[in-house]
């Protein structure tokens, strides 16, 4: 890791050396093309680049459709929900003008789950977590492959 201050600011980088992040790319014809991005560990500081840097890489490739699949990941740290909302962010997120709160009134600026990116099979402490921090309001979660991409 490369620390470095500027403007008594620490950011951080990861050199080359960081070992590649343990992931499979996969792509499924299902309505639509979904590419399937399986992550197997941990997600954490040290491979959220490579994680936001592989889901830029297939959204470049003309993929428009991305199912994650938290299946073999056992925890996730801040930084791994951040790289999740940041691939939430390039698989795009358009606000709704149709959500309506629990009186009826339209809710300016709310945003409707992502047609684009889904996730599958978080364990039952990471799904809490999603949860908790508010992702299943716009990313579906799903337990099921099939049934996932029968959401796209």
């Amino acid at each position: 890791m490369i620390t470095t201050k500027s403007n008594n600011k620490l950011s951080y980088r990861y050199s080359q050396s960081q070992p590649p992040m343990d992931m499979d790319i996969s792509q499924v014809q299902a309505r639509v093309p979904v590419a399937i991005l399986r992550l197997n560990e941990r997600i954490n500081l040290s491979n959220t680049e490579q994680l936001v840097e592989k889901a830029q890489e297939i959204f470049a490739n003309g993929m428009r459709f991305l199912l994650i699949d938290l299946t073999n990941v056992p925890s996730m740290t801040s930084a791994g929900l951040r790289a999740i909302q940041t691939i939430y962010k390039i698989f795009g997120s358009e606000p709704s003008s149709d959500i309506k709160d629990s009186t009826g009134e339209k809710m300016e600026g709310s945003f409707q789950k992502s047609a684009h990116l889904k996730l599958l099979n978080p364990n039952p402490d990471l799904r809490r977590i999603l949860n908790l921090v508010g992702f299943d309001n716009y990313i579906e979660i799903h337990d099921d492959q099939q049934k996932a991409l029968l959401a796209f």
